[in-house]
């Protein structure tokens, strides 16, 4: 049996600098770590005394778990030595390890063991293939060369396979539970064994390395497993088990480190919580001795963590300082005893040891208590470089890369991001809302997660193994389709990105965004969330309460059945609610709002709106020139036209659905009539801020022809008119409505020669007329406009009269033209927003045949023949 000097190691390594005990000791070996040396300073031979000598000899590991120094030559004595030249220890394991704090594990990194990334001890062509466990902590790992198996082990780690066919899982799969362990002293040594020398104790999960260090006025570090020490009630103390401190002399005495290491790396942190133990026989006595303890703790990343110390009365307690008053006490006296208790987490304790005065002293530490902590996944971000990789995210809501190759990816619990990257990989979501991530495909993708198929940039030779829920798409034109379900496990979640996507929700309560471009949304069955974003998109929720939003750009969009909230947003919108109680806004742009069956509430917002309503509306017009649609129903509809931003103002249009007579008007101020009516059909409408806006002559007015003077009623399509700018032009579509010639459409009357007319000239209130003057040039820096008849009514030339019915007329060019009515410059029909609101019906089907483009974009006809004037500035031609 060989004898040796111990070694405190510390941190469980073999390292420079570790300390050597000065008495030697016999031991078991268990193997031969190697030779080296340490510098010893102390009496080599009898009378030669020596200062840092570097004593060669051979280092053991024994069976009791330490480490020995047997010196080619023992010195006569040994005062202190530590650790010089030495080999590895403990031997490299093949395994690259991390710590339990934030390692950063690369090419660089030296574990405790002496293993390190790329540096031939792996098991691949040229040793490059690594085993990288990083342990607890938001580690960052790069796996460099080679086929690597990478685990993150806990914490929200960064992981890089590198080059090479790696195997990486973000967190392992972890079903440790937490345990609760102890340090017990009795089991280092026999009683009054010195164990100066430092341990290493597996308590179960944990190893725990115990050093110390002689500051100076040691005596003494021993175990102590007869004397019996305070216990306060239900504690779970040994009293028969306890460290033993003892010095003598003024100053620093020793200090005491315990360390926490777990032996399940891939299950358990190197910190712990919840330590308690004791420390017994805090005394004093005057001019004699004084015991002073300070103790400090970290965790696994360096940083203090709070300790909390109770007294029992002797002591006086600042901070993490313990100070004993000047009266003696016993190892079972309560009075000299404190408990320390650490939350945690803790990697490390240390208890440093002092005297206030020059005689000897003694302390006495129980047995350490903790709980252990088992790894808690983490929130991983794992690319897996080239070659073609196997990765799991484990726990947590990670995010995969595979990159180049043929990957497999599997999410595991947690919401995951997979990417698989270019190549056919393999993708499984496994537990938790996962995502498809497309969007750096070189070209659209095409996933259909219902019938598991995936084609088209870098999803061509995919494979979808199930798990999936959320798919985000390219900057390309992408087809995306989900599972037709209801239910959780049927809810998708769809990005469609830039491009022209086409993404289709199918069952359940999907939520749907288009991005950028020109996308078809599909909502499918279920209450789903769907935004177009920009671009003119198409979207229909389907069935269920429905959440859309058109996002900027001309949308179409239908909320379908179900009660449905419909924002248009920027953009001249087609919105449909369906059957339903639904909640239509246009938002800026002229929309077309219909509410569909159901009691709806309409709200045109900015711009020139069309909304149609039935029984049960509420509308409200905003800002801009709208027109409110009449379709019945029963119940009760309520419009408010709404004011600002108004040019020509708002028109209520029955389309011929009520008797005029039954009018009653609370209002006829042209800029706010207000009123209500009751339909045939029991339908009830109230109405404010309404003006009323037809365009067109009255029947009877005779317009220039090349064959002279025709009456207008008499034009059809193809007859040729004298226009003013064009020449002779064709007429392309004639159109006449009869309403009652009184309020809102009572014809303004010119009488002859106002405008250059030879006869009396009826229009209807908002027909415009040719105005030329040097004014107009002077005002609007053009000699010509157009001002709307009722703005140029002074009673006396130019007056507004009334009659029983009246029938208008409209003739219409392929483009707006001043024509000549009783000789009068007037213009010709404009199908723009404003103009469209007076044709209904078939009339109206009947322009969208000639010219289709106008049922989508009203402003598709184009301009008018001239500026055209609002009232403000039309009185300023004609002044009060």
């Amino acid at each position: 049996m060989p004898t040796g000097y111990l070694i405190s190691l510390g941190d469980g390594s073999l390292d420079s600098g570790d300390t050597l005990g000065t008495s030697a000791y016999s031991f078991s070996t268990a193997s031969v770590i190697g030779t080296g040396s340490v510098s010893f300073t102390g009496e080599l031979y009898r009378h030669y005394n020596v200062s840092d000598y570097n004593l060669t000899g051979t280092y053991y590991e024994a069976t009791d778990g330490n480490v020995y120094f047997v010196p080619s030559t023992f010195p006569r004595r040994m005062n202190s030595a530590e650790v010089n030249d030495h080999p590895q220890y403990p031997p490299a394991d093949g395994i690259v390890e991390g710590t339990g704090g934030d390692d950063v594990i690369d090419g660089s990194y030296l574990d405790t063991d002496g293993d390190q990334v790329d540096s031939g001890q792996g098991t691949g062509p040229a040793g490059m293939g690594d085993s990288i466990a990083a342990g607890d902590g938001n580690d960052t790992v790069d796996g460099g060369a080679g086929d690597d198996t990478i685990s993150g082990g806990g914490g929200a780690d960064s992981i890089l396979g590198g080059e090479g066919d790696d195997s990486i899982s973000g967190d392992g799969i972890n079903d440790a539970s937490a345990t609760s362990e102890s340090l017990n002293w009795s089991d280092a040594g026999a009683d009054e064994e010195d164990i100066s020398g430092g341990f290493t104790q597996s308590t179960g999960v944990m190893d725990v390395t115990v050093g110390f260090t002689d500051d100076g006025n040691s005596t003494g570090i021993t175990v102590e497993s007869t004397g019996s020490n305070y216990v306060g009630t239900g504690e779970p103390f040994d009293p028969n088990s306890t460290l033993s401190l003892t010095g003598s002399g003024v100053g620093d005495t020793s200090t005491t480190t315990i360390t926490f290491d777990t032996n399940q790396p891939d299950s358990y942190s190197d910190n712990v919580e919840n330590v308690t133990f004791r420390i017994n026989d805090i005394d004093g006595s005057a001019n004699s001795w004084q015991d002073i303890i300070t103790i400090t703790a970290i965790d696994a990343n360096g940083n203090p963590v709070t300790i909390q110390l109770s007294g029992n009365g002797d002591d006086n307690i600042n901070g993490n300082v313990i100070t004993a008053t000047l009266t003696p006490n016993y190892f079972t006296d309560q009075n000299g005893s404190v408990l320390v208790t650490i939350p945690g987490p803790v990697h490390s304790i240390t208890i440093h040891y002092g005297n206030g005065y020059g005689n000897g002293q003694a302390l006495a530490i129980s047995d350490v208590h903790f709980d252990t902590i088992p790894l808690t996944p983490g929130d991983d971000t794992i690319d897996g470089g080239a070659g073609d990789d196997w990765i799991s995210g484990d726990g947590g809501a990670d995010s995969l890369m595979g990159g180049e190759g043929s990957d497999t990816l599997i999410g595991g619990d947690g919401n995951d991001t997979l990417a698989g990257g270019a190549g056919g990989d393999r993708l499984s979501g496994g537990a938790g809302m996962d995502f498809l991530d497309y969007s750096e495909s070189d070209a659209g993708v095409n996933i259909d997660l219902g019938a598991g198929t995936a084609s088209g940039g870098h999803a061509t030779g995919d494979t979808l193994a199930g798990g999936l829920d959320g798919i985000i798409g390219s900057d390309w034109d992408d087809t995306l389709v989900g599972y037709d379900g209801q239910g959780a496990d049927w809810t998708n979640v769809f990005y469609g990105g830039a491009g022209n996507d086409y993404l289709d929700g199918a069952g359940g309560d999907d939520s749907l965004y288009g991005g950028t471009g020109d996308d078809t949304i599909l909502g499918g069955a279920g209450s789903d969330v769907i935004e177009g974003g920009d671009g003119d998109d198409l979207i229909d929720g389907g069935t269920g309460d429905d959440n859309i939003d058109g996002g900027a750009g001309a949308d179409t969009i239908e909320g379908g059945d179900g009660s449905d909230v419909i924002e248009g947003g920027d953009g001249s919108d087609v919105i449909s609610g369906g059957a339903g109680s639904d909640i239509l806004s246009g938002g800026a742009g002229d929309d077309t709002l219909t509410g569909g069956a159901g009691a709806d509430i309409l709200t045109g917002g900015a711009g020139n709106d069309a909304l149609f309503l039935g029984g049960g509306d509420i509308a409200q017009g905003g800002e801009g020139d709208d027109v409110f649609h009449i379709t019945g129903g029963g119940g009760t509809i309520t419009i408010d036209g709404g004011e600002g931003g108004e040019g020509d103002g708002d028109t209520l249009d029955f389309g011929g659905t009520i008797d005029w007579g039954s009018i009653n008007y609370t209002s006829t101020d042209p800029g706010n009539l207000a009123g209500s009516v009751t339909l045939a059909d029991g339908t009830v409408v109230t109405f404010e801020n309404i003006e009323s806006v037809v365009i067109c002559f009255k029947a009877g007015t005779r317009i220039q022809t090349p064959h002279g003077p025709r009456a207008i009623e008499t034009l059809r399509a193809g007859d040729l008119v004298i226009t003013r700018d064009n020449g002779v032009q064709p007429v392309r579509w004639a159109g006449r409505r009869r309403v009652p010639g009184t309020g809102e459409f009572a014809p303004i009357r010119f009488a002859p020669g106002t405008f250059g007319n030879d006869r009396p000239l009826f229009v209807s209130p908002q027909h415009r007329m040719l105005h030329r003057s040097a004014t107009a040039t002077l005002l609007f820096d053009t000699p010509e406009v157009l001002v709307a008849a009722r703005h140029l009514v002074n009673g006396r030339s130019v007056r507004q009269v009334a009659k029983d019915e009246i029938d208008y007329v409209h003739i219409l060019f392929d483009r707006h033209e001043i024509i000549f009515a009783e000789g009068a410059p007037s213009e010709s029909f404009h199908p723009g927003q404003y103009g469209l609101n007076g044709v209904m019906g078939a009339a109206r089907e009947e322009l969208f045949a000639l010219f289709p483009e106008l049922r989508a974009d009203p402003d598709s006809f184009g301009d008018t023949a001239r500026r055209c004037l609002r009232e403000y500035e039309a009185r300023l031609l004609h002044p009060a």
